[in-house]
Parts: structure tokens; C-alpha cells; sequence
């Protein structure tokens, strides 16, 4: 009976644990976004980088089948865009996301994607997708790009950067001179930038 005891305060011990860390988690990155392709028929998300346009009509469990990054989306008429049509490419913010079989997002916000980033929020440099950082040197020298982590904080001045939807890096590759749009800089070592948007400029 003692160990039934025991192991139930240690299990009791370790789920505060897990629901603090994620609590704090969630606090840390604030308001996040989305970007993906809106089905509004279905009311999902489809954020993988290479759907088709020619899937908007497949049922749920097919596009389960072929995509791998799915939401289903909670929101009022009056947050579509105006104008949007389905299949458009859409931002969606919002603040956590429910954990169900298909995760559900709660929409605060959604607006048509564009990747020009605003020059309030922009740091400017040479993208490592790989580690996901940003060498923003001017004196960056494409050869370095494969140096690892530690030889690059000895050259160079970097950002981490985190980064939720793998379309932000469409028609990206590691070396590509870029701007980066984000709405909070983390303070870290070094700093991380949450992104909002990715634009190439050579």
C-alpha cells in the first residue's frame, strides 16, 4: 500500500511538472501564427509546403492521408478577409491550440499571406535553415555556412529563429540573403526572434 502511495505522488509530481513547463512555454512565445492554405468549406488549415490546389475537394480523412500539418479553425464570419476564396494562403493568429485528433486552432486574427516583411520589425542577413539562425554580418562569407554552431558565434553575430510554419521558407534555401519579419525578440543567448515573415532578396 506504501508503494501504491509513493508512486502515485511521484506521478502526481510529474504531471504539475509537464503543466508547468508547458504553461511557461506558452507564456514565453505570447500570441502565435499560422500560415497555410484555408479550406473554408472545411474550415482547416493546410500548412504543408506542397499542397495542391487541385486537393481543396478531397475529404477529411484523404487530406489526413497526404498532408501532414492540419488544423481545423474556430472562427466568426466577420475574421475572413475580405474577398478571401478557398484555397487562398492565409496568417492566422491565435494563442494556444487544442489537442484533439485534428488540432484546433481558436482564430484571434487572419489576414491574406504576403511575404514582404515590414521594415519596423526586420533584421537583414544570410539564412541557416539547417540550425535555423540568421548570421547577420555584413562580412558573412558563403563558405562558412556549413561551420558549426560553435565556430559560427565565434565569427559572426546570430539570431536564432523560431520559426512555426515551414512555408515561411517556401523558394528559401541556407546561404539566401533575407529579411526577417518577427513580433518578439527573445532574450537568450543568443537572442531568438519569433518570425512572422521571410523574405528573399538575391
Amino acid at each position: 500500500m506504501k508503494g501504491f502511495i509513493v508512486m502515485f505522488l511521484l506521478l502526481m509530481g510529474l504531471n504539475s511538472f509537464v503543466y508547468m513547463h508547458l504553461s511557461s512555454a506558452s507564456s514565453e512565445y505570447g500570441e502565435r501564427s499560422q500560415i497555410g492554405y484555408l479550406l473554408l468549406d472545411k474550415h482547416m488549415l493546410i500548412g504543408d509546403e506542397d499542397f495542391q490546389q487541385a486537393d481543396l475537394n478531397l475529404d477529411v480523412n484523404h487530406l489526413k492521408e497526404k498532408y501532414d500539418i492540419i488544423y481545423y479553425l474556430s472562427y466568426k464570419a466577420s475574421q475572413l478577409p475580405e474577398g478571401i476564396k478557398n484555397g487562398d494562403k492565409v496568417k492566422v493568429s491565435y494563442s494556444e491550440i487544442s489537442q484533439t485528433k485534428i488540432p484546433q486552432i481558436a482564430v484571434k486574427a487572419m489576414e491574406l499571406y504576403t511575404s514582404s516583411c515590414e521594415k519596423k520589425s526586420e533584421l537583414v542577413g544570410h539564412i541557416y535553415i539547417e540550425e535555423k539562425i540568421l548570421i547577420e554580418d555584413g562580412n558573412f562569407h558563403a563558405k562558412d555556412i556549413h561551420l558549426d554552431m560553435d565556430e559560427l558565434q565565434a565569427k559572426y553575430q546570430i539570431v536564432l529563429l523560431h520559426i512555426e510554419s515551414p512555408l515561411l521558407l517556401e523558394g528559401i534555401v541556407s546561404g539566401d540573403q533575407v529579411a526577417i519579419g518577427y513580433s518578439r525578440m527573445l532574450e537568450s543567448y543568443p537572442p531568438k526572434a519569433l518570425v512572422t515573415c521571410i523574405e528573399k532578396l538575391n
